[in-house]
Order: C-alpha cells, then structure tokens, then sequence
C-alpha cells in the first residue's frame, strides 16, 4: 500500500549496493535531492539553491514579462519574486507542487500531479508523471506530460540540477555546440554568437549564466571526484550552464527549448487533446 499522507515529504531509492542511493523531494516538485553513485556524490541534499534539480515545465528559464501569445489569445504567467527574478516568469508551474507515489519498488518510483484546475497564464490541464530509475551506476528519470484539456498547449521541458564538484577550476565538460545565446539585461535572448565547444574543456575560472544549443543530446562532466556522462532523448536540445558563487557545484541544465520560447517558438512543442510527450534524461557514472 502507497502512503501519500501529509507528513511523507522525500521518498528513497537504493539498490543492492548501499552506498548507491537517491532521495527524491515530493513537496518541491519531485525534485532529486540526493544522488550518490558507488560512493560519488553527484548531487546534494545541502545545496539548498532556488530550483535545485527542479522539474522545469511548461517552459524552462524565463518567458519575458510573463506575457505570450498563443492560438490568437494572450496570456500574463505569474512572475518571479523580488529576490529571484520580478521581470519575468521563470522556470514553469510545477517546480513548488506536491507530487503523489503512483508506484514504488525499491529502485523505481513513479510520481504523479495533475493539474485539473486551469491556472492563471496557462489554463490548461494536464497529467505530469516523472518516474525515477536507479541501478548502481546510472539513474534514468522519465517525464510524461499528458494534456487532459480538450484544446492544444505550448510546452517545453527542462531539469535543474546542480553537480557536485570538490575543485570546480580543476573540472571539466564536454559539449558539442556551435552557438551560444546572447541575452539582454533581464536574462532574455535577443541573438546568437558562433563559438566552437567541442570536447572536454577546462573550466578554469569562467563564470557561466548561458544557453548553448546543442548538435548532440550527450554531455559529459569530470571532477577530481567522478566522471559522468548525462544524455537526453529529445530531439531538440539545449543546455543552460550556471556556476553558483560559492562554485562547489554547476549547474548543469538540459532543456528541449531555451528561454522565453513560449514568444521566439525555438524549441517550442505543441501538446494536442489527449496527447502523450516522453522524455528521458540519464546520468551514468562512467569509469570506476
């Protein structure tokens, strides 16, 4: 018997090896709060940052003025608060919201919210489920969106999770990009630049906030500590890239669209009546 009384706020997956475990949040969005791998820790329940490992949907980043036009009709989302962002509305509507267990096993849980009632900004209903994965060295998450309502939605979807690292100068990642996106002084896109990222490098003392598109739905990161590999099965991929101040983690975003696509529609995916869209995203330890 599932118990989804008030009081369960995490829910813990492991596998036969015990120092591989997971820890998944079902009051902040069925965020991952913990991810340890043969004894590596890949992600902390102490890096307590806005949105850490948060489900990003129905956009990911920002959508400028939280105003978009969509089907001839226009729409004002909720915007962010003073101390995160207050121009524009960020990082979707499921980020804070209760998840229920569907499922459980001792390495599997399906979590599940359903938005039956329309929300201000986007009123439409839809089922979201993530379903969390582990063995011993990759954990597999599946996202499901299904639109409930009986008219089409825009969408897209986005992770937020922050890597750990013991000496972020001396880690490295590997990305196949050609172009970064620039951003105005409210962190919205308005152009492109041509760069050429390909293959591991260094990241020394770069401060990074930006979006790159990307030409391969693989990313790899390598710390003093680990080495993983971290893969999507989108179609269209991008990658948002943030490294905190105190610059112990990175955050290191995949996402099927870049900011404020609900206006530019790059990226941007359109959900009909009845439909189903899945995702899945995968870290693998790699190496011992």
């Amino acid at each position: 018997m599932i118990d989804n009384s008030e009081h369960i706020k995490t829910v813990a997956l492991k596998t036969q090896e015990t120092n591989t475990y997971a820890k998944v949040d079902l009051s902040f969005g069925a965020a991952l709060k913990d991810l340890v791998l043969q004894g590596k820790t890949i992600i902390s329940k102490h890096n307590k940052k806005p949105f850490a490992s948060s489900i990003l949907f129905p956009f990911p980043n920002r959508i400028k003025n939280g105003e978009y036009e969509f089907n001839d009709a226009l729409y004002q989302l909720e915007k962010g608060s003073p101390d995160i962002d207050s121009h524009n509305a960020i990082h979707g509507l499921v980020f804070n919201k209760n998840f229920t267990i569907e499922s459980q096993t001792e390495n599997e849980v399906v979590l599940t919210f359903s938005q039956h009632t329309p929300e201000k900004g986007f009123p439409f209903t839809f089922d979201i489920s993530v379903t969390y994965t582990l063995t011993m060295s990759v954990l597999y998450i599946e996202v499901l969106v299904k639109n409930t309502d009986i008219k089409a939605f825009p969408f897209a979807l986005g992770w937020h999770p922050y890597f750990e690292t013991s000496n972020l100068e001396n880690s490295e990642l590997s990305i196949k990009s050609t172009e970064k996106l620039l951003v105005d002084d409210k962190m919205i896109p308005n152009g492109k630049t041509v760069i050429n990222w390909n293959g591991f490098e260094t990241i020394n003392n770069q401060v990074f906030d930006d979006c790159f598109e990307l030409h391969s739905n693989e990313i790899q990161l390598k710390t003093p500590d680990y080495q993983i590999k971290i893969s999507s099965s989108s179609k269209n991929n991008y990658l948002q890239l943030y490294t905190p101040e105190d610059r112990k983690s990175m955050a290191i975003e995949p996402q099927t669209a870049p900011a404020n696509c609900f206006n530019t529609q790059e990226g941007l995916q359109i959900l009909q009546p009845d439909d189903v869209y899945k995702l899945q995203w995968t870290v693998e330890l790699e190496g011992k």
